[in-house]
């Protein structure tokens, strides 16, 4: 009997671009109906559920929106430390009059740089770019102000009804779903147009998925009250029949 060698399997993906093509079809993908799309009455039946669906699906675009460009900036920094005891190169002797010696990479996470913020402003600051938050402060306030503060919010909930009813206004009436991604994709397009790197096509656009829709499932049936559950009520009402006898009295 002879022994076969298992053969690995290995993969090769890029996790900026599947997180940033997946927060783009939980936005694009929603379709709020049944088999049989939503009356007017349907929709006021349902309409809890349906914010639910839409809660849900925008609560993605957040998550994979932020965790696209925590991707990025992160395998960006970490290619910066790997090459530490490089000579002369720029991006290096920033790294250590900022950081100093850091023997692994993920005691960075105990710095000042453990908000994702303030990681952007690092890696333009290591690369010698221009800051991203001087250059396009329209995009480095919706980063800040909806998708760090959204996030946050959805990762960490506070229960405080008041809290709750403002972040989700923000979030669901007063904030365009697509805000979120081209928030994303700006700060990760900087660092492109800033090192005169022509942007990849998935940046703008999926090239890998999308959702063809969500369906609101229909409402289970509630099961008939068996004849042990009648009897129990009808006992509590003071009327209790049982195989066509009455209580002795």
């Amino acid at each position: 009997m002879t022994e076969q060698k298992t053969k690995r399997i290995r993969f090769r993906y890029n996790l900026t671009q599947c997180y940033l093509e997946m927060a783009r079809c939980a936005f694009t993908g929603v379709y709020a109906g049944t088999r049989k799309p939503l009356t007017a009455g349907g929709l006021r039946r349902n309409k809890n559920r349906v914010a639910g669906i839409l809660f849900a699906m925008t609560s993605l675009t957040i998550i994979y929106s932020f965790l696209a460009v925590e991707a990025f900036v992160n395998y960006q920094l970490y290619q910066i430390w790997r090459r530490r005891s490089s000579k002369g190169e720029l991006s290096v002797i920033r790294f250590h009059e900022r950081f100093g010696e850091v023997a692994r990479f993920q005691d960075l996470r105990y710095s000042d740089v453990r908000e994702l913020g303030e990681r952007v402003k690092t890696l333009c600051y290591l690369l010698g770019y221009a800051k991203f938050h001087d250059k396009h402060p329209r995009l480095w306030q919706q980063f800040r102000n909806l998708l760090e503060h959204a996030r946050h919010f959805l990762v960490h909930p506070f229960p405080d009804p008041q809290r709750v009813q403002s972040t989700l206004e923000t979030i669901l009436t007063r904030t365009a779903t697509g805000t979120y991604v081209s928030a994303a994709e700006g700060v990760i397009g900087h660092f492109y147009s800033e090192g005169h790197l022509a942007s990849p096509s998935w940046l703008h656009a999926n090239q890998l998925m999308r959702l063809k829709g969500v369906e609101l499932l229909p409402q289970p049936r509630k099961p008939a009250p068996s004849s042990q559950r009648l009897e129990r009520i009808a006992a509590q009402a003071g009327c209790f029949r049982s195989r066509g006898r009455t209580p002795a009295t």
